[in-house]
């Protein structure tokens, strides 16, 4: 698994070492370079043959590809005790081991057969992703405020963004002079279409 060194340049010391992963790649670029990847610039690269502990990762300030990292919610344990999370695409995921220990060595998830809470072990999460565990899902939202005032005059803005589990209701008031509607959008771009709408209405 790739992770970039925005901090640094990857020289000795400057990434973790264990025997039991192996490094496969280490690569420096000429300066400090924007990675798409990332979306950020890094000095260089190294990928591993297995993905770190996120406490490697922080204490060495790596930075790993957000696609490659999937965000899962603990949701109790199987038949046999072991610990079983939820992926936002609602697939069941395990620790072929029971107790607290696999959670605690960052080990390998692996996915329930049949996508069941008591499923047996159907394989490793794939060696190029990694997982997060999460307390609840979050998502943003952005909220648009639109004010029309007594002559009918529209003005309608992005005025908050926030992140949640759940998207906030939508709300209305009404004063001597004006109306005043707030309405949350599960996206940028739907927020700022509704803008335009309204400005154009």
């Amino acid at each position: 698994m790739k992770y970039y060194s925005t901090q640094r340049p990857i020289t000795p010391g400057s990434y973790p070492k264990s025997p039991f992963n192996e490094v496969l790649q280490v690569f420096n670029f000429d300066a400090r370079t924007y990675c798409e990847e990332i979306g950020r610039d890094a000095w260089g690269y190294i990928e591993y043959k297995y993905p770190l502990h996120p406490d490697d990762v922080a204490d060495y300030e790596l930075s790993v590809i957000p696609s490659k990292i999937k965000e899962v919610v603990f949701v109790g344990l199987d038949d046999f005790g072991c610990r079983t999370y939820k992926d936002k695409d609602g697939r069941i995921w395990k620790y072929p081991e029971p107790g607290e220990m696999p959670e605690e060595r960052h080990d390998r998830l692996h996915a329930a057969s049949s996508n069941a809470m008591d499923g047996e072990s159907d394989g490793p999460m794939d060696l190029d992703m990694d997982y997060r565990i999460k307390e609840d899902f979050t998502k943003k939202y952005w909220c648009v405020t639109t004010s029309v005032n007594n002559k009918g005059r529209v003005v309608a803005n992005i005025t908050n963004v926030i992140e949640a589990a759940q998207k906030p209701e939508n709300s209305f008031t009404s004063t001597s002079r004006r109306d005043v509607y707030n309405d949350w959008f599960e996206s940028q771009e739907e927020a700022e279409k509704f803008v335009e709408e309204a400005k154009n209405a």
